[in-house]
């Protein structure tokens, strides 16, 4: 009777993880569910319920300047508008629908009783991923389905980048490699100071290579900022072998020209250059007017949904928006994020501050990335909530 019932325990415990991490990756990768709903709505709503539930909704002071600090930020961002007469209310409500993400977020951290929890469901969500990517270069059926949870244009399914949507998520492209970017350099972090293993860093990178070319970029500056160590030149020798083979001998293949284009080009031409980054430099990146960039236009999408002003990139939209100020305002919110993400989990916090910052301001060069709300910005809510002395229930407990 013993064996059976502690048989039965196990069997509880570990239906119970895969429940949490399964709900968690959900949540944190937001998949689109049929046109039904966010993930991040949905998970977040049931988990913040939990919360209540178990008595564990509890706020501090500091969550609830940071919220006010960001309704401020909010409001702030319609003054553009106002002052040009636009009346253009999408970037109110774009950080309209961040503070409630927030609120989410909080009661989603809320039901873990330790930031080890919070950790281990963080690496499982990374290896479901993973599982998805295999599934997806083997199964037409989990690729559909996958396909579903996007909201991208039909003509990207069946393009040479359609292996950069094998993710449970309904982020894609350049924000799907951002959110990678930021992991990797986050967990590279957290390596360096003994707190994860080296399998978590190599199926984020993994993850991240199938994101898009960008994460390249985002993993050599955590290279740079972390990894400059004698021992690792076997390993980074052995990935840069990796890397020029598939060049050489698959340069043919769609899918691996367009996700090793740069190094293709590198190789036949001697320049780093790709399509995307052509189009950016010559089409996108242009200095805004006097008044644009003092005071901006106070538009940000044009009538028919396209940007304004047609560009893709972030520091741009940002100056034609609300001019220096928003941008200021912008990266001063977003370093303030990050400084409470690296004092709450990291002892050489100012670095991971720095560098991140610096990951960030190239990103946002490329497309929206300071104080945008996608799903690396709920994964910063997350990390900055997450505290290490919760003594009530979790939901793990809770769900067995």
């Amino acid at each position: 009777m013993i064996t059976n019932y502690s048989w039965h325990m196990k069997n509880n415990n570990i239906v119970g993880m895969f429940v949490l991490i399964v709900s968690s990756t959900i949540m944190i990768y937001d998949p689109w569910f049929f046109g039904v709903g966010r993930g991040v709505v949905i998970i977040g709503s049931i988990f913040t319920l939990i919360s209540f539930a178990s008595g564990r909704f509890f706020i501090r002071k500091e969550e609830v300047k940071l919220l006010l600090l960001l309704m401020l930020f909010t409001g702030y961002s319609l003054l553009p508008a106002i002052y040009n007469y636009t009346l253009d209310t999408s970037v109110f409500f774009m950080y309209f629908k961040m503070c409630i993400y927030y609120i989410l977020c909080f009661g989603f951290v809320r039901c873990f009783l330790k930031k080890e929890k919070l950790l281990f469901v963080l690496k499982g969500s990374v290896v479901i991923q993973c599982v998805f990517i295999l599934l997806c270069l083997i199964s037409s059926d989990v690729r559909n389905f996958i396909f579903s949870v996007h909201t991208v244009e039909d003509r990207f399914l069946i393009s040479e980048q359609a292996y950069r949507l094998y993710f449970l998520s309904s982020s894609s492209f350049f924000q799907l490699s951002l959110f990678f970017g930021f992991l990797f350099h986050f967990m590279v972090a957290l390596y360096k100071e003994n707190k994860v293993g080296l399998l978590i860093l190599i199926l984020i990178f993994v993850c991240g290579a199938f994101s898009g070319r960008v994460f390249f970029l985002f993993a050599v500056i955590s290279v740079i900022f972390y990894g400059i160590n004698i021992r690792y030149v076997p390993l980074y020798s052995v990935i840069a072998f990796v890397l020029i083979f598939f060049a050489i001998k698959f340069s043919d293949n769609i899918f691996i020209r367009h996700a090793l284009e740069p190094l293709i080009n590198y190789i036949n031409t001697g320049e780093f250059m790709t399509a995307s980054s052509d189009k950016l430099v010559e089409k996108m990146l242009f200095i805004p007017d006097f008044s644009a960039l003092v005071v901006g236009d106070g538009v940000y999408y044009n009538d028919d949904g396209s940007y304004y002003m047609h560009t893709d990139s972030g520091i741009i939209r940002q100056f034609l928006y609300g001019g220096g100020g928003y941008f200021i305002s912008c990266m001063a919110l977003t370093w303030y994020l990050l400084t409470k993400v690296s004092k709450n989990w990291l002892e050489k916090n100012k670095k991971f501050t720095l560098s991140t910052m610096i990951i960030f301001l190239i990103g946002n060069i490329k497309a929206d990335v300071l104080m945008y709300p996608g799903i690396m910005i709920n994964l910063i809510f997350i990390l900055i909530f997450a505290s290490g002395d919760n003594n009530d229930k979790s939901v793990y407990r809770i769900l067995k």
